[in-house]
């Protein structure tokens, strides 16, 4: 099955990365954490994969989850201490993607090793690896 559709594809080592599409403004540029609104842009009760990051003069990737709803999830995030004190980094900037149910794990577990996230996943976040196949997807970029 495809991350988006109900095709018989698989994944393994050998399957490239699939770019699921991370989400973006009207003009192409990732949201401030800050200043999105998950209404505006469709969020609330949308399931799937988010990404937050910090720019500024050390760029880092700071947190990879999976949540039914991304809109919340994104709010959660702001609120977070652990995420927040980043802000005077360079500021908070998010995306995410909709990810079917059983593959968002997936996504998890292959993005925060390749990003090499800072931030560990709250225990509501955690994934049993040795339970997950990773599954390749293109980093936001």
């Amino acid at each position: 099955m495809g991350l988006f559709s109900s095709s018989d594809e698989t994944f393994d080592s050998k399957t490239p990365p699939i770019d699921p599409a991370w989400g973006k403004s009207p003009k192409g540029h990732f949201y401030r954490l800050a200043h999105l609104e998950p209404d505006e842009v469709g969020l609330p009760g949308l399931g799937g994969v988010y990404v937050v990051w910090h720019k500024g003069v050390r760029p880092e990737w700071l947190y990879v989850a999976a949540t039914e709803d991304l809109g919340k999830a994104l709010m959660q995030a702001l609120e977070d201490t652990d995420i927040s004190s980043y802000e005077p980094r360079g500021g908070l900037w998010c995306t995410w993607a909709p990810i079917r149910p059983e593959f968002r794990n997936g996504v998890v577990l292959y993005l925060r090793k390749l990003l090499k996230t800072v931030i560990p996943p709250k225990p509501a976040d955690e994934i049993e690896e040795g339970s997950v196949q990773p599954v390749a997807v293109l980093p936001p970029g």
